[in-house]
């Protein structure tokens, strides 16, 4: 296990116009253990599909949509005859689910800062200067910021 301490600040925006959107700064310290994945918690594994089962077709011929799926995809339930399927140890979703949670807490920080520093970076999204303030109001409105704490995610709300 890595242990790893994890710093935010989260600024809740407002427009000008928003009548009563909250300005709340909070900081939060967290301490978090992330789980170590290996290259053996993935593995890949092969399937014989026997014929009568992979060239089976499956969907009700009698509905209007089915012969345009068909026609896109095949009428059988496998195009091969050999399938491939991955299974995950505990300690590999765990892993991921530490590796989700860290990116999302850096998408919320990096949109935090693009929405603090709207005046030197809005120029790079090519968001049409009428719709800030509704982002603005909308990241405001929605949540503080989220936190990824013993596997669960909290949300806290503002009003």
């Amino acid at each position: 296990m890595v242990t790893t301490t994890v710093t935010t600040s989260s600024t809740v925006l407002s427009s000008p116009k928003a009548k009563q959107a909250p300005s709340i700064t909070t900081t939060v310290s967290l301490n978090h253990v992330f789980p170590n994945s290996y290259k053996d918690d993935l593995a890949v594994h092969s399937l014989q599909v026997p014929a009568d089962v992979g060239h089976a077709r499956y969907l009700d011929q009698s509905l209007p949509y089915v012969p345009v799926f068909e026609e896109q995809y095949g009428p059988e339930v496998s195009s091969s005859l050999q399938t491939k399927y991955y299974t995950l140890t505990e300690s590999g979703q765990a892993g991921i689910e530490a590796a989700t949670a860290t990116l999302h807490a850096l998408f919320v920080q990096a949109t935090e800062h693009v929405l603090a520093n709207q005046e030197s970076l809005a120029s790079y999204f090519h968001i049409p200067a009428a719709l800030w303030p509704r982002i603005q109001d909308s990241w405001a409105r929605q949540y503080v910021m989220f936190i990824h704490e013993l596997g669960t995610v909290v949300m806290m709300l503002t009003n």
